[in-house]
């Protein structure tokens, strides 16, 4: 993290600073929030994911309460004077994730879907376990080599609403 100190005084506080590491994401929130600048999305979107190490959070009593997360992880960036500069999903979507798929393969395994691929039905699984929370679905599209759109039926794009604290 000894970089975003240098990045900062190279291009400015409205540097945006971004790992695909998830062992990167407290200290680099931790150096972001010291520098003043910006770190819109960690790797995997979570108000779990980096932010109470960086931020000193304790989720003892709160271990999965992304309401309880989310306003923790606000007042301290406030204190801190760099609201506005952080951003995330306001849930783990990769722990809501998990629950669904295993849900919609419980529900496979009995017969329950109308095929392998049963997109009305994976989206049910996510609402049921997704806390209220909206998530948005949509097929990966490729194109062939004609230019024209290819939809890949049983691959799928999944996104949340981002928070910005």
């Amino acid at each position: 993290m000894e970089d975003v100190p240098r990045k900062v005084a190279e291009y400015g506080k409205d540097t945006n600073f971004f790992s695909t590491n998830c062992g990167m994401q407290e200290p680099l929130i931790k150096s972001c929030v010291e520098q003043g600048a910006i770190n819109a999305q960690q790797c995997c979107p979570s108000p779990f994911h980096g932010y109470p190490g960086a931020l000193g959070i304790s989720v003892e009593g709160h271990s999965g309460d992304s309401e309880y997360m989310v306003g923790q992880i606000k007042a301290k960036l406030a204190e801190a004077g760099v609201s506005g500069r952080f951003s995330s999903y306001a849930f783990p979507l990769a722990m809501v994730s998990t629950a669904a798929f295993v849900e919609y393969g419980r529900m496979y395994c009995e017969g329950q879907l109308k095929d392998r691929n049963d997109p009305e039905a994976l989206h049910k699984c996510f609402d049921e376990v997704s806390e209220g929370y909206k998530i948005y679905f949509d097929n990966y599209k490729t194109a062939d080599k004609d230019n024209k759109t290819v939809v890949q039926e049983n691959f799928y794009l999944v996104l949340a609403d981002y928070i910005t604290f």
